[in-house]
């Protein structure tokens, strides 16, 4: 028998354990009644977390909610990976993608595929990640997927923790909703995920090395060979440096002027909906213009 479905079966028989023990007569008040999250209010999926968790939950229970089957979306455990001439369908200018590049190596994520799996795990130029997308929160986050210096496999849970996706992993089943990065129920409790450099992007041209995308972000450490560079738009999709005037795409990389092919080192970030960027981060500080 699996370690989940042992874990499965030790559920049933703990709730019907509670079941049995909490039944009182009408008008009766069992010493559990006045607690702030009661079994028989938790999700199955807070149920289960809890199963295996030695500790204090990093989240309140409560806000686990089961939205689909635990493991009822397909993670893509093993992506094929093809040049973009032989991709199924042509990509279009305007193709929304998830945009991975490590050590040399590009890869393009097209969304209409993260919205149907919402997690691939891979490895690109040598870094295991997570690709991971919450079309609920329109939320793509891609996460180095090693804790401890193993690299877990992840799959949806099912779950939503206020709107958003809660991954789990294979190897211990803790749950990690997808904008925290970190285990709050499980086995793994506490463990946090490195962010991995990654942006959701339309495609401007078919050679994603260029690195030329539009109607995206990108946040970029903007020193190069120990020189911090300070930059402005220029027009169109493109930004230049004032110290040399090259030019910029908004990948980050140098298309014109004496730094050409130099790229930024591209920073971990987010981009999501507000209400989801608030849920989680509400004291957040609004930059204006």
């Amino acid at each position: 028998m699996s370690d989940v479905l042992r874990r499965l079966a030790l559920l049933v028989a703990l709730l019907t354990g509670l079941t049995a023990c909490g039944s009182a007569t009408p008008g009766s008040s069992g010493p559990g009644d006045d607690a702030p999250a009661r079994v028989d209010d938790l999700s199955e999926i807070a149920r289960f977390g809890l199963l295996s968790t030695d500790g204090e939950p990093l989240i309140d229970p409560t806000e686990l909610i089961d939205a689909a089957s635990f493991d009822g979306i397909p993670s893509v455990d093993d992506p094929v990976v093809v040049p973009v001439s032989r991709a199924d369908g042509p990509l279009s200018d305007t193709e929304q993608l998830m945009l991975v590049v490590n050590g040399g190596v590009a890869r393009a994520y097209p969304v209409r595929s993260l919205i149907r799996h919402e997690i691939v795990n891979d490895v690109v130029g040598g870094l295991p990640v997570a690709v991971t997308w919450c079309p609920l929160c329109n939320t793509g986050i891609t996460f180095d997927r090693r804790v401890d210096g193993r690299a877990e496999v992840f799959g949806v849970s099912g779950g939503l923790y206020r709107s958003a996706l809660v991954m789990f992993d294979r190897r211990t089943t803790s749950l990690w909703p997808q904008p925290l990065g970190q285990a709050v129920l499980g086995p793994l409790l506490g463990e946090e995920l490195a962010g991995a450099p990654g942006s959701a992007s339309p495609l401007e041209t078919q050679d994603v090395r260029e690195g030329r995308d539009v109607g995206s972000t990108g946040v970029y450490d903007p020193r190069v060979d120990g020189r911090s560079l300070t930059f402005r738009a220029s027009g169109g999709t493109q930004f230049s440096d004032r110290e040399t005037g090259s030019r910029w795409s908004l990948a980050g990389l140098a298309i014109e002027g004496p730094l050409t092919g130099t790229r930024l080192s591209a920073l971990p970030h987010q981009d999501a909906f507000w209400f989801a960027w608030a849920a989680f981060q509400p004291d957040t500080v609004l930059v204006r213009e």
